[in-house]
């Protein structure tokens, strides 16, 4: 991770140059809540990995951080067309600010802000992980009290299910489906809307026991007085009994 790469970890604002040298391992559009039509930004999950060098020119590579970048709405079609989720990038002039808003992907300081002169070099696959989880247990999504800004990852049990209901939301009537997830900690209710609701079903109808889940980018909220977990539009990704080696753990344990 040579040649004048900053790793992620020691990203902030003032520095002249910045070049890191990142996996994208999620990108999507942020819609209005009731306008999926109307994209306004574009975000971008970032993560390296970091390189240490022992005696005899031994490396050793390790997962290095995550960091949230972020298109604006008249650069979004541009980085669309340039970034792909899992492939490899150096990326060059940007902006490094401070980390805010009501759905952060990372729980880094500040986030990457690109702008016209932004470059991203595609790059042959050195070692960086396709992914890095950010699990948050039953005890520590209660602990919020259901006022989080950040979204985090999910891995439970299904120990139940609900029926199709339909919600009212944002004017709309929106499908949803409920699952009961347990960890060693307790229980939390999750609650998915939208297309997630066929997954579900298509999922239960060819997988009778209880299934190991993996929720990724998941919005802690209050609902009906309880603290749940939602999808976020066009950002969570669903894993299913996934062949992981944190689900395999998971189950196991």
């Amino acid at each position: 991770m040579g040649g004048g790469v900053t790793p992620v970890k020691s990203l902030c604002p003032g520095k002249s140059f910045l070049r890191i040298r990142t996996r994208v391992i999620r990108m999507w559009e942020a819609c209005p809540v009731n306008d999926s039509l109307s994209p306004y930004d574009l975000h971008i999950v970032l993560i390296d990995a970091e390189v240490y060098t022992f005696l005899l020119n031994v490396y050793y590579i390790a997962v290095g951080d995550k960091i949230e970048a972020i298109a604006r709405k008249g650069l979004m079609s541009k980085f669309k067309s340039e970034l792909r989720e899992g492939k490899v990038y150096t990326i060059t002039y940007f902006s490094v600010l401070s980390n805010s808003g009501g759905f952060m992907a990372s729980e880094h300081d500040y986030k990457i802000m690109f702008n016209e002169k932004t470059r991203a070099a595609v790059e042959e696959a050195i070692g960086i992980p396709m992914t890095k989880y950010s699990f948050k247990d039953t005890d520590q999504i209660l602990a919020t009290g259901g006022d989080s800004d950040f979204l985090i990852d999910v891995i439970g049990l299904v120990t139940n299910v609900s029926s199709e209901k339909k919600y009212p939301k944002a004017g709309n009537v929106t499908r949803m489906i409920e699952l009961e997830l347990t960890d060693d900690k307790g229980k939390i209710k999750c609650a998915l809307f939208g297309h997630f609701v066929d997954v579900v079903k298509q999922h239960l109808a060819a997988d009778r026991q209880m299934p190991v889940v993996v929720l990724q980018f998941m919005k802690i909220k209050t609902f009906m007085g309880h603290v749940v977990i939602q999808n976020v539009m066009n950002a969570t990704v669903l894993l299913w009994n996934p062949a992981i080696p944190e689900a395999v753990s998971f189950h196991n344990g």
